[in-house]
């Protein structure tokens, strides 16, 4: 049963953490419009409506939706002084790892379909693509690194923040190290990284 009187914004949301729910627990090859609609209690016609029936695009439309929010892709990526890009690189830093944490299914299907080919992959490739474009212009305009340098720097800072987020929902460290003190050394680290750019 379709819950009602929600906005078109939450539904997608339920919508979408639903398709990867899907896809961790039961796989890839079990996601439909039908179980889609009764786990995200919407309709199957407002699923087809607003997202579409076939496997791939259910997929790639969850991994774009959440991938963007994880990457925190800005419509327009601009330079900065040094000092503001290491601080924002270290909120969106913390910010990813509180959101890996909250949709640990996002980073389950990043590690599960990176670089494979399929629908997944694709859409991972898609969204990966846009965020090191962006990041390759920032570090670029703003350190005032040659191309191939700012590639590398952005290559090491995807590495990064994707290698941290799933250590963080792997629980290897969980009761061992609170969240703050994680983010604490975390961001010391990325101090220092930036302090060499």
């Amino acid at each position: 049963m379709e819950v009602t009187g929600e906005d078109k914004q939450k539904k997608l949301d339920r919508v979408a953490k639903s398709i990867l729910s899907i896809v961790v627990r039961f796989g890839f090859e079990n996601l439909s419009p039908s179980r889609l609609a009764r786990a995200a209690q919407v309709s199957r016609p407002w699923v087809y409506k607003y997202i579409g029936g076939s496997k791939e695009v259910l997929s790639g439309f969850a991994v774009e939706y959440f991938g963007k929010l994880l990457a925190q892709l800005d419509a327009s990526p601009k330079p900065a002084t040094p000092g503001f890009f290491r601080d924002d690189e270290i909120f969106r830093l913390e910010n990813a790892l509180i959101y890996a944490e909250q949709h640990p299914e996002i980073i389950q299907i990043y590690y599960r379909y990176k670089g494979t080919p399929t629908s997944l992959g694709r859409a991972i490739q898609k969204v990966e693509n846009e965020y090191r474009q962006a990041k390759i212009f920032q570090i670029k305009e703003t350190f005032k690194t040659t191309q191939s340098e700012a590639e590398i720097y952005t290559e090491i800072l995807v590495s990064l923040k994707m290698g941290l987020c799933h250590k963080w929902i792997s629980g290897d460290l969980k009761g061992k190290v609170t969240r703050e003190n994680y983010l604490k050394v975390v961001g010391a680290t990325f101090k220092n990284f930036f302090a060499n750019l």
